[in-house]
């Protein structure tokens, strides 16, 4: 299985320090997370107003974080940054030389990491009609997390458990 990673900034005012102390734990966390997931490595934050960017390559963590795509996206947080996470990949489904398998993947107003098999993920998607971008089966999660974003941004919880 992948191995995931995170930081949640939330709304605090945090001194440059701060910031990349914590970015230097993140960091920490993503490499040991490289047995869980040797395949691809990607990572992403998210802002307060939803912006958000997104890096991940073919590559171990342990070669990703010392890439000029990870110091882009590390050195990018802010006081506006309230989430980053990170994604090891051992596939379960999907070529991974096809970067779109790999996570953080962003689906509509959705970006997320998950871990685990969708065993029925072919099926969901034919069934409920589900755009499809990659061979992932994590992307039917996120295609139906998209679909509950409600007008204040958030995810109805209770719409999606009735998927």
């Amino acid at each position: 299985m992948c191995g995931q990673a995170g930081v949640i900034f939330g709304t605090k005012q945090r001194t440059r320090d701060e910031i990349d102390h914590l970015t230097g734990l993140f960091t920490n966390v993503l490499e040991l997370s490289e047995e869980r997931g040797p395949q691809a490595t990607g990572v992403a934050w998210v802002n307060q107003d939803g912006e958000h960017k997104i890096s991940k390559l073919a590559v171990p963590a342990s070669e990703f974080v010392r890439d000029k795509a990870y110091t882009e996206v590390i050195d990018d947080i802010d006081n506006t940054t309230n989430l980053l996470m990170g994604h090891t990949r051992w596939p379960t489904r999907g070529d991974i030389s096809n970067i779109a398998n790999s996570q953080p993947k962003r689906t509509g107003a959705i970006v997320a990491t998950h871990n685990g098999t969708v065993i029925n993920a072919n099926w969901l998607f034919h069934r409920f009609r589900l755009p499809r971008h990659a061979e992932v089966d994590s992307e039917v999660i996120f295609r139906f997390a998209d679909e509950c974003v409600g007008h204040d941004g958030r995810i109805n919880v209770h719409s999606l458990a009735q998927r």
